[in-house]
């Protein structure tokens, strides 16, 4: 699932622990696991500024579009 921050718009994605300065092990990565001092990534911001979402990032729409022009 995604979640999406309110603020500046990134992406936390549950389960995928990416090199970003604020990865967190995989068993505390999921959203409802994220401690209280947890920061976006982004913006600084804490847990409570993200919502769930359905949207998709930026890297995937535009993997979708490459292999749509390759087809």
């Amino acid at each position: 699932m995604k979640f999406i921050c309110t603020l500046c718009n990134y992406i936390h994605e549950e389960n995928i622990a990416g090199d970003i300065p604020n990865a967190l092990p995989q068993d505390i990565y999921a959203y409802a696991n994220l401690p209280e001092d947890w920061q976006c990534p982004g913006c600084g911001s804490r847990p409570e500024f993200y919502q769930s979402c359905s949207c998709v990032s930026l890297a995937e729409t535009n993997g979708e579009k490459a292999k749509q022009e390759a087809a």
